[in-house]
């Protein structure tokens, strides 16, 4: 049956079909088999119902896919169906990458219709009132009181300064929700207003409560730039600021602790090379002081073996720029690319050196900062569950500051190299660095040397 769905389908999207499959490098054999039946069936049924001179491509729109999705309900229960629309999804946006398709219908649809997700949209588009089903599945207007379209103006300015700001627009869109509650939503806020919104995080942590008083007063100053006459709240309505924090600076005998230990890590069916993988990873963040976002992101081809760099691309403040690295840790990561290669990875320059074989693209901050929280742990750095304690991120803050130690002993002027600095870690500014530079007892006694050396001189 399956020999005779191919021989009624054209080479080359039979060629597309094993590219996909063959692409799908970290699938089982017996799951690669189920992904081929499936889409010979999808195919087949279009060349079906296609008329005999027309090209397949015109053939698979959104009405011949809801066709589609249809009959196969009516023969098959959703837990049937819904693996097979996604498989087919996914197809889709590969011929759409590979230039075969203009447009995916399904994923047009998901765009269009997000609240649920695929299940949602093959749910409503299989069910007696597809129609109605759909419109059930729009996403709800974010920014929709009278004040909607003035807090999107003010996201959009502080986007434009270089600012992500996702988590001010998180917290203006549930003032907006807010405001929408009332029966007849005002244009002009009050004391009121601002004491019922507080109201609703009384419970909430005094980060979370000074965090959401502090978006709302700077979106009132920012109105009152257009009219002094808005209302602004004043100081005394603010919740007590939280006490600044102190991240946990690693000493380097714990760095080489936590190395030792990311080489104990199990290997898993989804990632052969965990102990290898973890301990390059943490070696990279302590030598580079890099985000983790970033270096998650890094692709082959942003290796500049000759000179000793990598380049990150538009991260945090949409900045480009170049990290050199030392010749032990590009000794390390050649090391690392080897066993990498080993494993059967992609290798082309747009592959991710980290490379998630069950996702098919970067792993989640939460796949790494999860056994790196339990390695922690096992070395008695970290508390038990549900307490705070030394994070990944800190590994950054410990590269700065180790930095500025090893300044302070080379006797170098410190305030020239904040900027240095300050540009190597991709900061907007240098008061964004200086929040990095937690004083160490180390940092301390050089600073206290150096001062007592300059006024004996004097």
């Amino acid at each position: 049956m399956k020999n005779k769905m191919k021989n009624n389908l054209e080479p080359e999207l039979l060629s597309f079909v094993e590219q996909f499959v063959v692409g799908a490098f970290h699938l089982k054999q017996e799951t690669r088999h189920r992904y081929r039946q499936t889409l010979f069936t999808f195919l087949t049924y279009l060349k079906t119902i296609s008329q005999p001179k027309s090209c397949l491509p015109a053939t698979i729109d959104q009405r011949t896919i809801v066709r589609y999705l249809k009959e196969l309900r009516t023969a098959h229960s959703l837990k049937t169906v819904l693996p097979r629309a996604r498989i087919i999804t996914r197809f889709l946006s590969f011929l759409r990458k590979s230039g075969y398709l203009r447009e995916n219908p399904l994923a047009q649809l998901k765009k269009e219709y997000p609240r649920k997700g695929l299940k949602g949209i093959v749910v409503a588009l299989t069910g007696p009132s597809s129609q109605k089903d759909l419109q059930s599945l729009k996403a709800p207007l974010r920014f929709a009181s009278p004040l909607g379209l003035s807090m999107q103006k003010f996201i959009t300015l502080h986007r434009s300064q270089g600012s992500a700001y996702r988590a001010e627009e998180c917290i203006l869109s549930r003032f907006d929700r807010f405001l929408r509650s009332y029966s007849n939503p005002s244009r002009q806020l009050s004391d009121s207003i601002l004491r019922k919104w507080l109201g609703l995080f009384s419970r909430s942590r005094p980060e979370h409560r000074y965090k959401n008083f502090v978006v709302i007063r700077r979106f009132c100053l920012y109105l009152r730039r257009f009219d002094p006459k808005v209302y602004v709240p004043d100081s005394f309505f603010s919740p007590s600021a939280p006490s600044p924090f102190l991240p946990y600076i690693y000493s380097r005998g714990e760095i080489a602790a936590l190395l030792k230990e990311a080489k104990r890590l199990k290997s898993s069916i989804y990632s052969p090379r965990r102990g290898e993988m973890f301990y390059f990873l943490i070696a990279l963040l302590y030598t580079t002081g890099m985000r983790l976002s970033e270096v998650l992101n890094l692709k082959l081809g942003d290796i500049d073996w000759k000179g000793k760099a990598l380049s990150i691309r538009e991260t945090k403040f949409f900045k480009s720029r170049l990290v050199p690295v030392s010749s032990s840790t590009m000794r390390q990561m050649e090391k690392y690319l080897q066993l990498r290669q080993g494993s059967g990875l992609p290798t082309q320059p747009e592959s991710l050196i980290f490379q998630n074989l069950h996702r098919k693209g970067p792993y989640s901050k939460s796949a790494i900062e999860g056994p790196f929280r339990e390695m922690l742990r096992r070395l008695g750095l970290r508390p038990p569950r549900g307490r705070r304690g030394p994070r990944l991120h800190d590994l950054r803050h410990s590269f700065a500051v180790h930095r500025l130690e090893e300044w302070y002993r080379r006797g170098e002027d410190i305030q020239s190299k904040l900027g240095l600095l300050s540009t190597y870690l991709g900061h907007a500014n240098i008061a964004s660095t200086q929040r990095y530079l937690t004083m160490t007892t180390e940092v301390l006694e050089h600073a206290s040397k150096r001062f007592n050396q300059y006024f004996t001189s004097i």
